[in-house]
């Protein structure tokens, strides 16, 4: 078996394994500096663990998924520029399956969830390969295992029996036994991808320290509360002239037993201590390293948004105008969630719309006119639009998805005077008789779009 990077620059032998959370999460390495704790690949069973446990990694590709998920998405004929409603893939993307994703937005979650967390997405379509799909639904990448780039092996849930499926040379799909299920595979860029196990990188690899500051400063503030919820404090025995006094072992033990009976933890937190025998609790001041654990929660949980590329304001809307906000927002569909919808919209085209006839000049597309976020754009464009000296008006109507009007092949000035263009010729420099005001354009030449 191939080694990876990571081996051949640390071998084995050298490397310590160092538990955290119950997880192997990190490497001790020795190296001629001594020990330093160093990056190590996480499983998929890691990679979920981390989703359903991480409060800020699950809010973060939650927000994301939906938001790409609630994108409108139409099915037009590429050159009508017609809408499709009533095509059958498009009623399909409508109803995807019976099971897991029963609507479109459920389906498109779990793509965009998929892909986020593993690099991988599984698509597949059931149906005679020659035929419609029946139904299209989404594979568990946790029981997926490459036994190279030409097949793989799916083990259904509470089963020990697998399904293995073969790619063919003509379209890079694969395909069951049967031919009745074709999978699509989407990968993420992998800079180890290798021909024996195609496999992406996850979006959140590189959070990989953010995501273990963030439950080892959780676990420590457990562990405050679990104490009492406040900074460490020692009792101190005292004889009666005030000297330091040692307590008998029976003494210590009852003592050390009705603390953790009566006073610590907290749902005992504000009763009252009652010290006898000359014991005095002295409490300690807030440790710098303390209030470090908080700071550093706060810095990973911001951090994992940025990495998922939500805008910090988007979860945290502290000291944010609604103008602001409005911008955060713009930015967020702009460079995020836009981008992630037409990866779906491309991929969509590639495989589904492959299994149906006549359907060459189809596709899917996201409809950006009916995005109220992307709404200051829309205007901008507009007004640009309606101000060019250079486009027609039947052009700037096309552009709008407009039907073509009478004498609309001409340009005009932002006052409506014909200037240029085919429909113009003669207008502007017809020679106006003396002593008579120059006659007002018609009303047709000038066109509210």
């Amino acid at each position: 078996m191939v080694k990876s990077i990571w081996e051949k620059m640390f071998p084995k032998k050298q490397i310590k394994e160092a538990p955290m959370g119950g997880l192997p999460q990190f490497s001790l390495y020795r190296g001629l500096g001594g020990f330093s704790y160093v990056f190590q690949n996480l499983s998929i069973s890691q990679l979920i663990l981390h989703y359903k446990e991480v409060a800020p990694l699950y809010a973060g590709i939650s927000r994301l998924s939906d938001a790409v998920a609630s994108l409108p998405i139409k099915l037009i004929d590429s050159t009508t520029k017609q809408e499709q409603p009533t095509h059958p893939a498009y009623t399909l993307l409508q109803r995807p399956n019976r099971d897991i994703q029963k609507v479109r937005s459920e389906f498109i979650r779990d793509w965009v969830t998929w892909y986020i967390l593993t690099g991988n997405v599984y698509a597949l379509l059931t149906g005679r390969r020659t035929h419609p799909p029946l139904e299209m639904s989404l594979l568990n990448p946790l029981f997926i295992t490459h036994s190279s780039h030409e097949s793989f092996s799916f083990r259904e849930a509470f089963s020990s029996t697998s399904i293995k499926y073969a790619r063919e040379a003509n379209n890079g799909n694969y395909y069951s036994p049967s031919g009745l299920q074709e999978a699509y595979h989407v990968i993420n860029f992998n800079p180890e991808l290798q021909e024996f196990s195609p496999q992406g990188t996850s979006e959140i690899a590189s959070l990989f320290y953010e995501l273990n500051h963030y439950i080892h400063a959780s676990q420590h503030n457990i562990g405050l509360l679990n104490n009492g919820a406040r900074p460490s404090g020692a009792f101190v025995a005292k004889s009666k002239d005030g000297s330091p006094a040692i307590l008998s072992d029976t003494a210590f033990e009852r003592l050390q037993l009705q603390l953790n009976n009566s006073y610590i933890g907290s749902q005992n937190a504000g009763r009252p201590l009652l010290l006898e025998g000359g014991l005095e609790f002295q409490e300690m001041q807030v440790n710098p390293k303390d209030l470090d654990f908080a700071v550093l929660k706060s810095q990973s949980e911001e951090q994992i948004y940025k990495n998922l590329g939500i805008p910090v304001q988007l979860i945290m809307s502290l000291k944010v105008t609604a103008n602001n906000m409005a911008n955060v927002r713009l930015e967020f569909y702009e460079n995020r969630v836009l981008p992630l919808g037409n990866a779906f919209t491309a991929h969509l085209n590639k495989f589904l719309l492959a299994r149906y006839k006549n359907a060459e000049t189809l596709e899917f597309i996201i409809d950006r006119d009916d995005i109220d976020v992307l709404l200051p754009n829309r205007i901008l464009r507009r007004d640009v639009i309606e101000k060019s000296m250079i486009m027609t008006i039947n052009e700037k109507r096309r552009e709008f998805q407009l039907d073509a009007i009478l004498d609309g092949d001409k340009i005009v000035d932002p006052n409506g005077r014909p200037i240029a263009g085919q429909d113009a010729l003669g207008t502007v420099s017809a020679p106006q008789e003396p002593g008579k005001p120059p006659v007002p354009p018609d009303t047709q030449d000038i066109v509210l779009i």
